[in-house]
């Protein structure tokens, strides 16, 4: 099981200019008690200015570097992915040098010696 699960949930429709929800739920799954855990939240800042602007502005704006608020905004998302798998990663890489080490002191531990004489 992971140590950490994000679930997010899916928005099935969106109306211009209404609010929409985002739930964002975490599971500690760690050996370990989590305190004084911080969740950033840079999602909504980048939804609510996508919102914000007039769809006829949605509609005919490009930015300076060829892009619709659209594309801005997917551009944010996949950022915001990828800061998410990259966090994920580090996590799970702890997870697995333990294991390892574990699996190693079970070894020494419990392997038959070759001087063993029995």
């Amino acid at each position: 099981m992971d140590p950490v699960r994000l679930l997010r949930s899916s928005v099935a429709a969106s109306v211009f200019g209404q609010p929409v929800d985002f739930t964002i739920t975490v599971f500690n799954q760690g050996l370990v008690a989590a305190s004084e855990v911080t969740i950033t939240d840079y999602l909504p800042t980048s939804v609510d200015s996508y919102l914000s602007l007039p769809e006829s502005f949605l509609e005919a704006h490009v930015n300076d570097d060829g892009q619709t608020p659209a594309e801005e905004l997917l551009e944010h998302l996949e950022l915001m992915a990828k800061g998410v798998e990259e966090l994920a990663t580090a996590i799970y890489s702890g997870d697995a040098q333990r294991l390892a080490v574990q699996g190693r002191f079970l070894d020494t531990k419990f392997s038959k010696s070759d001087l063993d004489l029995s």
